[in-house]
């Protein structure tokens, strides 16, 4: 009988097969190490305001610092000048993931908006 040996071919997919294998492996014991079971730990960024018609809109970049998820973020930013409040809600905010959202204010005779008139705050959410 002749024995048939390996070819290039197979050599080289079972090479790159092993690559792939311990390259994953790696990944998720390095994953594994760095870990860390904290709950979720909400900032945020207001971006700078533009006026739009009738209407101050602001961006607002919300980012969970946290280890767990975070379900329904509700943000409340204040115009304290104006007497002003804008609400929104993000529905899900993975770990380690941003997201944006927009504050909308009512622009009232020649006022002006900038960043330090605002204040931002997390007014609840729940961990996913």
């Amino acid at each position: 009988m002749n024995k048939l040996g390996k070819n290039a071919l197979e050599w080289s997919v079972f090479g790159v097969s092993c690559v792939l294998v311990l390259a994953l492996l790696g990944f998720l014991g390095y994953a594994s190490w760095n870990y860390t079971d904290s709950p979720a730990h909400i900032e945020f960024h207001l971006g700078q305001p533009t006026k739009v018609g009738k209407i101050w809109q602001v961006e607002v970049e919300v980012q969970n610092k946290g280890g767990h998820a975070a379900e329904g973020v509700e943000i409340e930013v204040e115009w304290a000048a104006q007497k002003q409040t804008a609400n929104f809600v993000l529905p899900h905010l993975p770990h380690q993931g941003k997201r944006t959202g927009f504050a909308i204010f009512e622009a009232t005779g020649t006022s002006q908006l900038s960043t330090s008139d605002l204040k931002a705050r997390v007014t609840g959410y729940e961990e996913g």
